[in-house]
């Protein structure tokens, strides 16, 4: 099938899950992300997306560092061949700045902090860290982003991914 203007590569939807660790020293953390997002609809002509995920928040009561990663599937519509996907290593993530911090936090750090640092999701990422210096309530936000590549063989249809959200 080729390319051709018009066709659009319908909507790439994303699926956001959290995820804790299991120990019980991580039992006073907390993440919450979007449970889907739309990217939009692009023609098929287009070579280069950016959607932003919705605010990602890692809520922390105790004292004591925590590190949120990010992992991807890769984006898949229907079942067949290449065409029908996105590949991890053209789908790229970077959280960007701290958009909102609350509490007594000595440290916080982006994974990655600008598009220039943005990594491919072909394994999991440090999306953002921070360091609590009290076990009263403190909160870290960021608004990550997608950079997809889109392979020139992609066809037209609604992709979607699961892009998970972890803290430790």
């Amino acid at each position: 099938m080729m390319r051709s203007a018009g066709f659009p590569v319908a909507v790439l939807v994303l699926a956001a899950s959290a995820l804790l660790g299991a120990s019980p020293a991580y039992a006073a953390l907390t993440i919450s992300a979007p449970g889907a997002v739309d990217l939009g609809t692009y023609p098929l002509t287009s070579t280069l997306i950016n959607g932003q995920i919705a605010s990602v928040t890692v809520t922390s009561t105790q004292a004591g560092s925590w590190t949120a990663t990010v992992t991807g599937s890769p984006f898949v519509t229907g079942s067949g061949p290449s065409q029908y996907s996105i590949p991890q290593g053209q789908v790229r993530y970077w959280s960007g700045p701290v958009r909102n911090a609350t509490g007594q936090l000595s440290v916080v750090t982006p994974g990655q902090p600008s598009e220039a640092s943005a990594q491919p999701l072909t394994s999991q990422r440090t999306a953002f860290s921070a360091t609590t210096t009290s076990a009263q309530p403190s909160t870290v936000t960021w608004n990550p982003t997608l950079v997809v590549n889109l392979p020139g063989s992609v066809v037209a249809g609604k992709y979607t991914a699961a892009i998970t959200h972890s803290v430790a």
